[in-house]
C-alpha cells in the first residue's frame, strides 16, 4: 500500500504540473490575444481620428474658400445703409479691413486681405461713401481712384 499511495501522489504531483502547464500556455495565448487586440484596437482608434481631423480642415478650407470667392455684402440688396469710411495715407490692407470691419462693411479682414490679392486691389487714402450691401469686389472697386479721360 505504501508504493501505491507514493505512485498515486506522484502522478496527482505530474496532474499538477501537467496543468499548470496548459494553463500557462493558455494564459499567455490570450494575453497575446489581448495584446494584439489592444494593438488593432488603438490603430484603427487612430485611423478614424486621423480621418476625422482630415474630414475637419478640408471642411474649413472649402468655407474659407466659399467667403473668399462667393462673398456677398451684409446687407441684402435694396436694405443696405451707406456708410462714410475715411482711409488715412499709408494704409495698409490689414488696416483698411479693419476699417471696414469696424464699419460693419466687411465680415473677415483675412477673407478680405485675400480678396484685395486676387482682384489685385490699389486702395487708395481719401474718404468713400460705401454701402453695407456691397460685396467686398464692389468695395474694393468704390476704392479705386477715379480715372480721368
Amino acid at each position: 500500500m505504501g508504493r501505491e499511495t507514493d505512485n498515486k501522489a506522484k502522478n496527482k504531483k505530474k496532474d499538477i504540473k501537467k496543468t499548470g502547464k496548459k494553463t500557462t500556455a493558455k494564459n499567455n495565448i490570450a494575453k497575446k490575444s489581448a495584446s494584439i487586440f489592444s494593438k488593432v484596437t488603438f490603430k484603427v482608434a487612430m485611423y478614424i481620428i486621423g480621418a476625422v481631423i482630415v474630414v475637419l480642415v478640408c471642411k474649413s478650407a472649402y468655407d474659407f474658400g466659399t467667403k473668399v470667392f462667393s462673398e456677398e455684402g451684409l446687407a441684402e440688396k435694396g436694405s443696405g445703409q451707406e456708410v462714410v469710411v475715411t482711409i488715412p495715407a499709408d494704409a495698409s490692407t490689414g488696416e483698411v479691413a479693419s476699417i471696414l470691419k469696424k464699419n460693419g462693411l466687411i465680415e473677415n479682414e483675412l477673407v478680405f486681405k485675400i480678396q484685395t490679392i486676387l482682384y489685385e486691389a490699389d486702395i487708395y487714402s481719401g474718404t468713400y461713401t460705401l454701402n453695407t450691401e456691397y460685396s467686398p469686389e464692389e468695395l474694393i472697386e468704390a476704392m479705386k481712384p477715379v480715372e480721368k479721360e
